[in-house]
């Protein structure tokens, strides 16, 4: 028998059909998408003046390679509105410096990532006008006196109060503010209230009483009667450096003091790593008496919550006649606070003839993510009117706190000052 040749053999292996020659390697895909000429100006806009090395997010965005290797992480993000940060509805109103992307610009960045994040030719490099921080400058550089270690109350939480003295002879308006936490992994909150001085030597026995820095001050008060009423400066987690809107400024009368409520969350200190040690530090900006109008910011809270263990959305709503400061003030800015079973916080002004006007709505409710709002148009308030909060939470056993790497199982919670009870407060900044 003759041998069959190895072509042939080849050929008739496969249902006799000759085998396809290997294609060639089809040209890539056009880019239609650019990081340089598309995806630059979001960033520079909506995530620079966070996310830049030493700012106040974790991540740096600083460069194009950055960016381009995180491309799919950061879509995640901003698909699932947790960046940027900024989470006033638009249906209640409408807010300065909201840096959200819209929806085509949500649809460009979902492209340039799908594409594969090209980084595209520098030639076509095009850049926005990044909205910097607000920047406080630091007439008055005050501190809590020295590293204070936090580790006291409790397992969880310790409130302490300290005293600043600004030291001034005469009377000054303060236009900005800034707080410095020492220690952001145990720092809950910062208030910062005035202390007249007819009430400084009530103070200063409050002080006197422990003997190390401040004093303890776990009611959630500070001891000194109508001082929540003279808030001068807050900070809490994402709040940045803040200034009065307009021209409206806080009144820090001559030789008074200010006392800091600080509520140190000591959950964190399960990991080692971790200092216990904070020394929390305040800036004024300041200005002549009488040269700006005067403005207030006060508290609007529901202090009687009853949240039932395993509700998922229990809602907790006041409404109060409008308090007689806020009569013809004109309101600026609002700012909401709960705890971690938070997911809505809203505030809203109910008119004589049962409309209402929403001052804020925060639908995703972030306890990381705290941040005051600035009415494009401010609101003028009249006699009749009243506010009205609204406080949502999840008590739910899928959105419970984690302590010690375990999920805690519901329970009934009630207004605490504990970052494990809850609270339903806003801020309005206001000018009369």
């Amino acid at each position: 028998m003759r041998s069959t040749p190895a072509l042939l053999l080849a050929f008739t292996v496969g249902c006799g059909q000759p085998p396809s020659p290997t294609p060639a390697p089809l040209p890539e895909a056009p880019k239609t998408t650019s990081y340089l000429r598309d995806v630059q100006p979001l960033v520079e806009r909506s995530c620079r003046s966070c996310h830049t090395e030493g700012g106040v997010a974790p991540l740096a965005l600083d460069t194009p390679e950055q960016v381009t290797a995180l491309g799919p992480a950061l879509w995640n993000a901003i698909e699932k509105g947790r960046m940027p940060p900024f989470f006033a509805a638009t249906s209640c109103n409408s807010y300065l410096d909201d840096p959200r992307l819209t929806e085509p610009e949500k649809a460009l960045f979902k492209a340039w990532v799908d594409e594969g994040a090209p980084l595209g030719d520098p030639a076509d490099s095009r850049h926005a006008p990044t909205t910097p921080l607000p920047v406080v400058r630091h007439d008055l550089d005050l501190s809590i006196g020295g590293a204070f270690d936090v580790r006291k109350m409790n397992d969880t939480d310790n409130y302490q109060c300290f005293v600043m003295n600004p030291g001034n002879t005469a009377d000054l308006m303060v236009k900005g503010y800034e707080v410095t936490p020492g220690n952001l992994a145990v720092v809950h909150h910062v208030l910062a209230y005035v202390v007249t001085p007819d009430q400084v030597g009530q103070l200063e026995a409050l002080d006197a009483q422990d003997l190390r820095q401040g004093y303890a001050c776990q009611s959630g008060g500070v001891g000194i009667s109508g001082a929540v009423r003279n808030q001068i400066a807050g900070w809490v987690p994402g709040q940045y450096p803040s200034r009065m809107p307009a021209d409206t400024a806080l009144v820090l009368p001559a030789n008074s003091r200010l006392v800091v409520q600080i509520h140190y969350n000591l959950n964190a200190l399960a990991d080692p790593k971790v200092s216990p040690f904070d020394e929390t530090k305040l800036a004024l900006e300041t200005a002549p008496m009488g040269s700006l109008r005067r403005g207030q910011i006060l508290p609007m809270l529901k202090p009687n919550l009853n949240i039932a263990a395993g509700d998922t959305a229990s809602v907790q709503t006041l409404e109060v006649p409008l308090p007689a400061a806020f009569r013809n003030a004109t309101v600026y800015r609002a700012m909401a606070h709960a705890h971690q079973l938070a997911t809505q916080v809203t505030l809203e002004v109910v008119k004589a003839d049962g409309s209402t006007a929403c001052l804020l709505d925060n639908p995703k409710w972030d306890f990381n993510w705290q941040r005051d709002y600035t009415l494009k148009t401010p609101v003028t308030l009249v006699q009749g009117d009243r506010l009205r909060i609204t406080c949502v939470y999840d008590n739910g056993p899928l959105n419970q706190p984690l302590v010690g790497g375990t999920q805690q199982a519901p329970r009934a919670v009630a207004w605490g000052e504990s970052s494990f009870d809850e609270m339903c407060m806003t801020y309005l900044t206001f000018a009369q």
